[in-house]
């Protein structure tokens, strides 16, 4: 299933819900105060693009009324400005912001409510009622709703989306973004394939039939042997911080098998237990927080699952190189083997086989069952 499509079936689910929800609501009385509708448009801007988010929110709405005639006009212009306002607000903040689920879902009811009380305002004259009375009753009669949102909302996605309610999420920075994405024309040019590398793949174990997500793929580098090694019946995701990787990734290799994701580390988007193994080749350093990122690798993997955090040469080959760049990266620093030990079991993961040497760094972990 291509991303698209990913997106597609979960923007049509956020879409069933909030037709849904109305109905079983309002079959006991509590509707137009508990706003059932908004609560899947304000959930779903966690999880699709601002886009989809945006068109959620715009079509509960309309679709609730062809099919249940529920809100009526104009009310239901009202809904369509309102909710696709707050499902594309919550997107862009997830997005683009570090902030804990609890202040996104409460900057963006704030608007929303702002949205709301002048599209109640606009309609007053329709239903031939004084519009700031109207307008401003719309919203005081909304609050206890919004306010069970703003309590609930927030523990359901954590429970969900394994992010702080409150604290600050942690994200790779946009400034490495940016320098991979412009590094992304060239970099075949400057990386070699290496045939050891399929070899240590074997040795890690992958095997047909695995589900792998390989963290930090840049081009595809290393997915090109994990395709051939997990099979017809297997899959490998490619994910990177680095659209452009991606796409220069994609070009060059397409299967049917393999899935190019842009994603950020310190929160992926995929569910709990999605894969057999998580490989980490060549990307830990850049990683703002390594314990953030282990968590998100120990929360993917299934239970009995491996992660390989691999590297072609020491800790302090690789930091003595980063350290010579006078760029983004200068001050990225692989740490040694001994010192991510403690960060596997921070993270959950037991520990496995380890090995540092001049041209090779080796750190295994793997998930209790």
């Amino acid at each position: 299933m291509t991303e698209r499509t990913q997106n597609l079936v979960s923007s049509a689910l956020f879409i069933a819900l909030g037709i849904l929800l109305p109905v079983l609501f309002h079959a006991f009385g509590l509707g137009s105060v508990f706003l059932p509708m908004f609560w899947p448009v304000a959930a779903c801007g966690f999880f699709v693009p601002i886009s989809f988010s945006l068109y959620v929110g715009i079509l509960t709405p309309l679709l609730s009324y062809m099919t249940t005639g529920m809100p009526p006009p104009p009310i239901l212009y009202r809904m369509m400005l309102e909710l696709g306002f707050l499902g594309s607000l919550t997107g862009l903040l997830y997005q683009k912001t570090r902030w804990g689920i609890f202040w996104i879902v409460l900057v963006s009811f704030f608007f929303t409510q702002g949205i709301g009380f002048l599209g109640a305002f606009a309609i007053a004259p329709i239903l031939g009622l004084p519009p700031q009375f109207y307008a401003l009753i719309s919203r005081i009669k909304i609050i206890p709703g919004m306010v069970c949102m703003g309590i609930f909302i927030p523990f359901i996605l954590r429970r969900i989306k394994n992010e702080p309610v409150f604290k600050s999420r942690k994200r790779m920075a946009q400034s490495h973004r940016d320098y991979f994405n412009r590094l992304a024309p060239e970099w075949n040019g400057k990386v070699k394939d290496d045939p050891i590398l399929k070899e240590y793949l074997m040795r890690f174990g992958v095997s047909a039939g695995d589900r792998i997500v390989d963290i930090g793929a840049g081009t595809g580098r290393m997915a090109k042997h994990l395709i051939g090694l997990v099979g017809k019946n297997g899959c490998v995701v490619a994910e990177d911080i680095s659209d452009r990787m991606l796409k220069e990734g994609k070009r060059l290799l397409q299967n049917p098998h393999l899935h190019w994701v842009c994603d950020d580390v310190m929160s992926l988007a995929f569910k709990e237990a999605s894969f057999d193994k998580v490989l980490c080749f060549s990307a830990f350093p850049h990683f703002p927080d390594p314990t953030v990122a282990l968590k998100e690798m120990h929360r993917v993997l299934r239970p009995g699952g491996k992660l390989l955090i691999l590297h072609t040469c020491s800790s302090e080959r690789l930091n003595e190189f980063h350290a010579s760049l006078e760029n983004t990266v200068c001050k990225d620093v692989l740490p040694a083997i001994k010192n991510v030990k403690p960060l596997l079991k921070q993270a959950g993961f037991a520990p496995g086989k380890t090995t540092e040497k001049d041209d090779l760094y080796w750190v295994e972990g793997w998930k209790p069952l």
